[in-house]
């Protein structure tokens, strides 16, 4: 009995240590799962809260540049140098200078490229990286003073243009004659122009957790000098006007007349 009752004991005594042994395992295991998660919970927090701090930052700094005056610069800066082709813009600030400098133009012409997207490209000289140009040549006539204030006023207005190329003749036919100052004055002249509207091409991108750029001094002078600019504002287009299912090249199509 008593050889029985020993390896009864140690029969259960063995039970009990492996049971114990696999209890403490499991517990391990769980509480390892468990340690490993409050880890990266932590570790996530942080990061969360880092970023937090970052976007609160950048609301304090918005806050302080929302005021009138950059938000007429960013309009400005936006009118100056548009994020697309200023074919409309450009003709519209031709004709009001011209209107406002009392001269005509004419044999507009124009190289555009594609102009069924925004981001057709335009056969255009070697520029700025970034930008692109758009560039229109014609003929203005008028007399000296006008033809000045004409040009004057033409790179001082938005969009912005640059007058590349100018050739100047009398609009009169020449004549072996001395003429006083006030007769070259008077006399009527045609200026042959070739003027380039810049662009912007670049993609803009940002990040919430990007930081604000910060505007030099230059940067702040060149935006303070801008505000002496002419704006011109183009209505936008939104509709095409005129069309409908007329032959225009006469075609007589039958389809166009049954419609």
């Amino acid at each position: 009995m008593t050889l029985k009752h020993t390896l009864d004991a140690r029969r259960y005594l063995v039970l009990a240590v492996a049971a114990g042994v696999i209890a403490v395992a499991l517990f391990l295991v769980a509480t390892i799962g468990q340690v490993q998660a409050v880890i990266d919970l932590i570790a996530e927090q942080s990061q969360e809260t880092a970023k937090l701090k970052s976007l609160e930052g950048k609301v304090v700094q918005l806050q302080a540049v929302t005021t009138p005056t950059i938000a007429s610069q960013s309009e400005l800066v936006n009118l100056l140098l548009p994020s697309q082709k200023p074919l409309l813009e450009l003709l519209n600030t031709l004709n009001t200078v011209s209107t406002s400098a009392q001269i005509s133009l004419d044999s507009f012409e124009l190289s555009p490229g594609e102009l069924s997207s925004q981001s057709a490209q335009v056969a255009e000289v070697p520029n700025v990286s970034g930008t692109g140009v758009l560039s229109v040549e014609f003929i203005a006539s008028g007399t000296l003073g006008q033809l000045n204030q004409f040009m004057s006023t033409l790179e001082q207005t938005t969009p912005l243009i640059t007058i590349t190329e100018l050739s100047l003749r009398s609009g009169l036919e020449q004549k072996a004659k001395i003429k006083t100052l006030e007769e070259l004055l008077a006399e009527p002249y045609r200026a042959q122009l070739t003027i380039e509207s810049a662009y912007f091409t670049q993609t803009v991108d940002a990040a919430l957790d990007t930081q604000l750029p910060t505007i030099s001094a230059d940067q702040e002078r060149i935006l303070s000098d801008l505000a002496v600019f002419t704006t011109t504002i183009t209505p936008p287009q939104t509709e095409i006007i005129g069309g409908g299912l007329q032959d225009l090249f006469g075609i007589q199509l039958p389809e166009l007349e049954q419609k």
